[in-house]
């Protein structure tokens, strides 16, 4: 009995000084940010799938923002690092963290580096080592795989290489009116139920993690919110982070002037939003002059949200960092439980190529079931396959071919910092399935000490999209995109409660099969880069049309140079234009803006044969910049015949920007 009872004793001993000594432990934390935009032309986008979908110009630069993040007691690292991309693909990733093996040794691995993707649909594509993703770009695009791993590699390196003792809080808010179930149809065949414990068809929190330095100084944000980046349509023809990429710079616009200095970096990352735009749909949804006003109005609404989180968090965190982490083949899983079942091979449906109600479908197919006069081909693949996927009527039994054109070996992956749980999903989820995911995950997690919960979806890699099995059966879009049947939710909510229970444990989750080693595609697209040609009176880099000496606020500035392709200037090495402002008391002139700023759009036009025009438009209505003498400089390098790249660097001729 003394025995049991001196036992007990030491062990409240041990766990009190225990919990003494987490109390004690702090974190450090380094962040950052790096340009991963790319090529400007001679490639596709691929948010849409649409080899139409071409740009000639930028809106916004795209940005990897990493936040490095270390537990002083246990040593742990984790970084989360956010892309404005479209999708996240595991074979980006291995390269990723083999270009950081060499620079950082030891520090990185799939299990604690948590790479997502914004979604935004206007950054370029051809990055993914699977011929699926890469059949609408036309090829893998070697320049733009290289500008994201270039980029992603250097903002975490940064991030890693700067972190200083540093506080962590939390806060959650409400954000209503800024997303829209776009499958309502979809979403309203769940249980009235079910439905009834929500007060809106579409996710409505955000949470925000907040990183401040022990000087006080502000140093990142990062929060999740379920919104589709698609404010900008199929139409466009400019890169930009669309809704999230501008809410990001919004943010960290709005704390750099306050600290007055530079540093703060916003992420902006996905929640359960698989079926949530931004704006409402409707038959004019698809109008080009409308997209401007919907990224304006979706980003404006994400960003004021996040700011008052941010001003308002006091939720301080505490305690150890703790990562768990696995991949699982989802070929065939076996599902435990009474009910038992397995999921299938991946395959894409008839619902899949029927596209979304914010996207142009493809005429040959709709949504929906097949009924009385729907115009689904009446073929049928693989029945055995069939079979399996039940409603989803097969059109591309993506997991049959060698290699697999989607992935089947997915990573799954949860990081707790303190009171907050990360749960990473590679793949979309709907509003109802995440929604059920974590109603059915409470418990588990309840039982780790965890009071918020974020669903970071786009995580890792891209497995398409998980809906409930009730909107599976009405086969939307979102339906016929989930690869691996009508339970594959249920086999992710098992997955995820076994890595909650290891966690829990502090044991590895081991597994049978790890990552799925891929070859470089044979499918390359490369870009051929021409020699440059001018009128023989005209330099690189001089005015097609002189500036005028003076204009008011409001109205757009235009200047037409004649420029090299674009593509000689290795655009992710630096910005093809920037405006500059003269000092009052001297002649010196400081950079104010460039080519990642709201306020510029840069457009490429072919001027005649292997000719280039840059045109940069500063849009006076958006810009608070001051009354004052500004120029407008362009650099760029143009390909001779004989002389090979030759850089130039040139300004306009001052003018005066007066009000009114």
């Amino acid at each position: 009995m003394r025995l049991a009872i001196l036992g007990m004793l030491l062990i409240s001993f041990f766990q009190a000084a225990h919990a003494e000594a987490e109390k004690n432990c702090q974190y450090l934390a380094g962040a950052s940010a790096h340009d991963i935009t790319g090529p400007m032309i001679g490639t596709i986008m691929n948010g849409y799938g649409s080899p139409d979908h071409r740009p000639h110009g930028i809106h916004m630069r795209l940005w990897s923002r990493s936040l490095v993040l270390q537990d002083s007691c246990t040593g742990q690292i984790v970084s989360l690092t956010v892309n404005d991309l479209g999708m996240i693909f595991s074979d980006l990733k291995q390269t990723i963290l083999d270009r950081l093996e060499q620079e950082v040794p030891g520090q990185f691995s799939h299990r604690n580096l948590l790479l997502a993707a914004t979604h935004t649909h206007s950054a370029l594509g051809g990055y993914s080592h699977r011929t699926l993703y890469n059949i609408p770009t036309l090829g893998f695009h070697s320049e733009v795989y290289e500008a994201i791993v270039t980029g992603t590699v250097k903002s975490i390196i940064d991030a890693y290489h700067s972190m200083e003792p540093s506080r962590l809080f939390v806060n959650q808010g409400r954000l209503s009116g800024a997303g829209f179930n776009r499958s309502i149809a979809a979403y309203n065949s769940n249980p009235s139920w079910e439905r009834d414990l929500y007060s809106a068809p579409v996710p409505e929190t955000m949470t925000l993690l907040k990183v401040v330095k022990k000087s006080g100084q502000d140093l990142a944000s990062f929060n999740w919110f379920a919104v589709h980046p698609v404010s900008l349509p199929l139409s466009g023809q400019m890169i930009s982070g669309d809704n999230k990429g501008l809410a990001a710079y919004y943010l960290e616009k709005s704390v750099t002037q306050k600290q007055g200095q530079k540093g703060y970096v916003a992420g902006f990352l996905q929640g359960n939003s698989g079926d949530v735009s931004p704006y409402p749909i409707s038959i004019d949804g698809y109008q080009h002059q409308k997209g401007w006003q919907r990224l304006e109005d979706s980003a404006q609404k994400q960003f004021q949200k996040a700011k008052v989180l941010h001003q308002e968090a006091r939720q301080e965190l505490a305690g150890p960092m703790k990562i768990v982490h696995t991949f699982i083949d989802l070929h065939t899983y076996g599902i435990d439980g009474q009910n038992g079942g397995k999921t299938c091979y991946g395959a894409l449906g008839f619902a899949f190529a029927a596209g979304t109600e914010n996207a142009n479908p493809l005429a040959l197919f709709e949504e929906g079931l097949p009924k009385q006069g729907a115009s689904w081909p009446h073929l049928q693949l693989m029945p055995e396959d069939q079979s399996c996927h039940g409603e989803k009527k097969i059109l591309l039994p993506t997991g049959r071919f060698n290699p697999s054109w989607t992935p089947h070996v997915l990573p799954f992956q949860i990081i707790t910092i303190g009171s907050l749980a990360i749960i990473a999903a590679p793949f979309e989820i709907t509003t109802m399935a995440g929604r059920r995911m974590k109603r059915l995950l409470r418990e588990s997690i309840e039982s780790l000490g965890i009071r918020y919960t974020v669903l970071s979806a786009l995580a890792n890699d891209y497995a398409h999209y998980v809906t409930t099995p009730e909107e599976y059966q009405a086969q939307h879009y979102e339906g016929g995109s989930t690869l691996f049947g009508i339970r594959t939710l249920e086999a992710y909510i098992e997955i995820y409660r076994k890595l909650m229970t290891q966690l829990k444990a502090s044991e590895p989750f081991r597994v049978k099969k790890g990552y799925e080693a891929l070859q470089r595609p044979w499918f390359k697209a490369g870009i051929e880069l021409t020699l440059d040609s001018k009128p023989i009176y005209k330099n690189y880099g001089s005015l097609v049309v002189p500036l005028m000496s003076q204009y008011q606020h409001g109205e757009p500035i235009t200047a037409k140079f004649w420029a090299g392709d674009p593509r000689h200037s290795q655009a992710n090495k630096g910005n093809y234009f920037r405006i500059e402002k003269q000092s009052a008391t001297s002649s010196d002139w400081q950079e104010v803006l460039n080519d990642h700023d709201h306020e510029t759009r840069v457009h490429w036009e072919a001027a005649g044969l292997r000719q280039s025009q840059m045109v940069l438009t500063w849009l006076t209505s958006l810009s608070s910049q001051e009354d004052g003498v500004y120029r407008i400089c362009h650099r760029g390098q143009a390909k001779g015949l004989w002389s090979g790249l030759q850089p130039y660097n040139t300004c306009s001729k001052p003018f005066a920007l007066r009000r009114k």
